[in-house]
């Protein structure tokens, strides 16, 4: 939510307030026999206000602290990525010049094949280590999922052709891509803009990770519900009545201790 839009909202609910200290005030005028319908509509004036202009900037306070916590120049955020091996060279090409990006590394390859018998997830697996140096370790499943972690630094699009190659002998098919396990780094104060960037080529981070995530996370996890941040607006227009209330005693008990005050120094 933008700051005019807070801005309207506040404004709203204010006015709401002053609607209702209004009303304790007037309560001399309607008598003290309807002082619980006022303090009831009080309640519900607030709860309604809370609710249709609090409530959506308290929903924005997550993203506002996260903002926050991303003004810090020393802070970085890791983007963790699965693209299509069609799309690395481009989107490494687009992310190499973009101010913040720290590091871009390849952590492994995702091949999805077709349903495998136990057989065949045994002789992938037994084979795997043979086919290139640089796979660190893997996983074949029997939905036909094989994870292959690979060296830092070792070139992605070559470990995939060395696993399409032997494929290709093995069973007679090769395999033209596959999923890329990415991860990027990114100072916090860009990430918004390298998630645009990923955005605009239908690429969306399966996780991000670090102080502005947690920042994040943290606010979310200490927030209230809806319906308890509506009954505490509620109560608050309570309290804001019960002011208006008594705020003709309060003001008469001022101007006494006031006056009293004023007489002491005098006589001195």
């Amino acid at each position: 939510m933008d700051i005019f839009s807070c801005i309207f909202f506040i404004v709203l609910f204010i006015i709401l307030m002053l609607v209702v200290f209004s009303m304790g005030m007037l309560t001399k005028l309607i008598g003290k026999k309807e002082i619980i319908l006022v303090i009831v509509s009080s309640f519900i004036i607030g709860s309604l206000g809370g609710m249709f202009f609090l409530h959506p900037i308290y929903e924005s306070m997550p993203g506002i602290m996260g903002t926050f916590e991303s003004f810090n120049s020393e802070n970085e955020e890791t983007l963790y990525l699965e693209v299509s091996s069609i799309k690395l060279q481009n989107l490494k090409n687009n992310l190499s010049n973009v101010e913040g990006v720290k590091s871009f590394d390849v952590t492994g390859i995702t091949f999805n094949l077709w349903k495998l018998t136990d057989e065949e997830v045994e002789s992938i697996d037994s084979r795997l280590g043979n086919v290139n140096e640089n796979y660190t370790s893997w996983n074949v499943s029997n939905n036909g999922k094989v994870d292959i972690k690979i060296k830092n630094g070792s070139d992605p699009l070559k470990t995939l052709k060395s696993f399409s190659d032997w494929f290709e002998n093995v069973y007679g098919d090769g395999i033209t891509y596959g999923e890329v396990n990415i991860v990027v780094v990114v100072k916090s104060s860009e990430v918004q803009n390298v998630k645009d960037i990923l955005l605009a080529d239908n690429i969306v981070p399966i996780e991000t990770s670090g102080p502005v995530e947690d920042t994040i996370n943290k606010t979310q996890s200490n927030m209230l519900d809806f319906t308890e941040f509506t009954i505490l607006s509620g109560v608050f227009g309570i309290i804001i009545v019960i002011i208006g209330i008594y705020f003709d005693n309060v003001v008469i008990f001022y101007r006494k201790v006031k006056r009293f005050v004023y007489e002491k120094i005098n006589k001195r």
